[in-house]
Formats: structure tokens, sequence, C-alpha cells
């Protein structure tokens, strides 16, 4: 594969992951508010639908990957930042610009998903605490 192919093929997929980790955000806001409401089934919806898009980005990441070693066979560390470091400016700068936007949206997607994660585990140590009679001591002998 020729390297204005592989590009096009990096920046196609970066585009794609940007969609739809976009979509995931999406996707994530509605975990949450279902996990709000307490609609189990919603959540359970939800989360099969993260599943599939996890999965993939997942799949596009891992091809990214592999791409980038393609096309840096001897670089010791073939990251997309020795990419931008062996591209012309002009190509550097329009893979980086991509780069960073899909950064920033993975970076917010964990936090989104760290926040649900630490609702539903609340929520769920709530209902033991009920279901079962699991009290934690407030005040501990010391």
């Amino acid at each position: 594969m020729s390297l204005q192919r592989i590009l096009t093929s990096l920046l196609r997929d970066m585009e794609a992951d940007v969609r739809d980790y976009r979509k995931l955000q999406s996707l994530l806001d509605g975990q949450f508010k279902a996990a709000l409401g307490h609609e189990s089934e919603r959540i359970e919806v939800q989360g099969r639908d993260i599943m599939a898009m996890v999965d993939a980005l997942d799949t596009r990441r891992q091809a990214r990957e592999q791409m980038v070693r393609q096309l840096l066979p001897k670089h010791p560390q073939p990251r997309m930042e020795a990419l931008f470091q062996s591209l012309p400016a002009a190509a550097s700068d329009a893979m980086r610009v991509r780069w960073d936007t899909l950064e920033a949206l993975v970076r917010e997607c964990k936090a989104l998903n760290a926040r649900n994660g630490y609702l539903m585990t609340q929520q769920h140590a709530m209902l033991r605490q009920v279901m079962q009679g699991e009290v934690e001591d407030t005040y501990a002998a010391a």
C-alpha cells in the first residue's frame, strides 16, 4: 500500500473515530440518565450499545497501529507522534489537528465512563445495604 493510501486511510479512520466517539459520548450520557432514573432495562440496552461502539473503536485503533508500524518499520516506537514528525509540515499539521480532537474525545469519554461507573457502584452499594441490611459503621471504635 502506498504512503498516500495509508495516510488517506489513517485520516478516514480518525474521522470515523471522532464521529463514533461523539456517538459514544451520547450513549454514555444516556446511560447516566438511565442510571439516575433507575431504569435497569435502558441501562442494559445502553451498555450493549456502548460495548458495540467500543469494539468498533478498538478494531479501528488496532488497524491504525498496524498502519503506523507499516509507515515506520524501523522506528523504535512507531506511534502517531513519530509519524507526525516524519511527515511534511502540511500533512503533519492536518493529521495532528484530527488526532488532537480524537484524543480530547477519548479523554472525555473516559471521564464520562468513570462518572457512570461511580454512580452505578454507589447505587449498587446502597441497594445492597437496603436489601441485605448491610450498614457500614459511620462511627467505629478507634
